[in-house]
């Protein structure tokens, strides 16, 4: 499920992971859209399957190189954290993170009747 709303986030302008929602500001550039859903979506699936990512991948920039390698898998080519050549760049896409990836891809929290 998806909403578009506006957001106020200097970090994170365009999307955000809300309530069990993928959240796309009306600001989000057309052509991203898709590539910002997916990234969202996989921050949805590290909050159904771990209570804190933040605490279960040791920080934000793991959370997020995940969710962007996750975002890749699933087919965006827009992936600002793994991409050196843009100012939220944090590294790329080790074996590990590709299988932490894949397994919260695969996970069924996403479907709408599955408990977490």
């Amino acid at each position: 499920m998806w909403s578009i709303e506006e957001i106020d986030d200097d970090r994170n302008p365009f999307g955000k992971a809300k309530d069990g929602l993928v959240v796309i500001s009306p600001q989000a550039p057309c052509e991203m859209v898709a590539d910002i859903a997916r990234h969202e979506w996989m921050h949805l699936q590290q909050r159904r399957h771990h209570d804190s990512p933040k605490a279960y991948y040791g920080g934000q920039e793991r959370v997020e190189l995940i969710a962007d390698c996750g975002s890749m898998l699933l087919g965006s080519t827009v992936t600002p954290y793994l991409d050196p050549e843009r100012h939220a760049y944090i590294g790329q896409c080790q074996p590990g993170d590709y299988a932490e990836a894949r397994r919260l891809i695969d996970w069924p929290g996403w479907r709408a009747d599955a408990q977490p």
